[in-house]
């Protein structure tokens, strides 16, 4: 009688350890350090944002709420206030490159790069993005949605609540640059 008691003690003794320490984690967990943190602490969410304004000057600001946006030409069948198609606002949390859309929460750093084809002397814009796995994704400005657009795609964040926009300027030549600020890259930080 009395070793199946002790054994019935034994386990009631170790339950109420388990349900103290599952207990403790929980409080842990709701008031430690990271509370409140979840939109701090996921990638995508943050980051340095490196331009180059119109002066010529190169910065780098901590941003915010960082987004891809480009506009979408609908045509339409029947005309509406006199025009054949209607453009449509598109706003990503990631970057639609090529066939691909890689989202910002696996991204580690976009770099754009201004260079000259080497067959034709025009100037392109070189997108590389990587990935926090490692992965190096690269393409060209024309692979951008929306860069066939008559209005340049474009990135949107807040510095200090503050909103700010820079577009991209895909299919522009170095003169349509000249004189307008430009993105030199993203760098995601946790």
């Amino acid at each position: 009688m009395s070793f199946s008691f002790s054994e019935e003690r034994g386990r009631r003794l170790r339950r109420r350890l388990l349900a103290a320490a599952a207990c403790l984690v929980c409080v842990w967990w709701l008031t430690g350090p990271q509370a409140g943190a979840g939109e701090a602490t996921a990638r995508g969410k943050k980051a340095n944002i490196i331009w180059i304004d119109e002066a010529g000057v190169q910065h780098e600001e901590a941003a915010r709420d960082i987004e891809y946006g480009y506009l979408t030409r609908v045509y339409l069948n029947v005309p509406k206030d006199g025009k054949k198609y209607k453009d449509e606002v598109r706003q990503r949390k990631g970057l639609p490159l090529g066939s691909e859309y890689i989202s910002f929460s696996v991204m580690d750093r976009i770099e754009l790069d201004w260079g000259k084809d080497e067959t034709t002397g025009a100037s392109r814009l070189n997108v590389k993005v990587i990935q926090a796995n490692g992965k190096i994704r690269q393409g060209g400005g024309t692979t951008l949605a929306g860069a066939s657009h008559p209005a340049s795609p474009y990135f949107t964040f807040t510095v200090g609540g503050e909103p700010r926009r820079i577009e991209i300027l895909p299919m522009s030549g170095d003169a349509d640059r000249a004189g307008k600020p430009r993105l030199v890259a993203i760098q995601f930080v946790l």
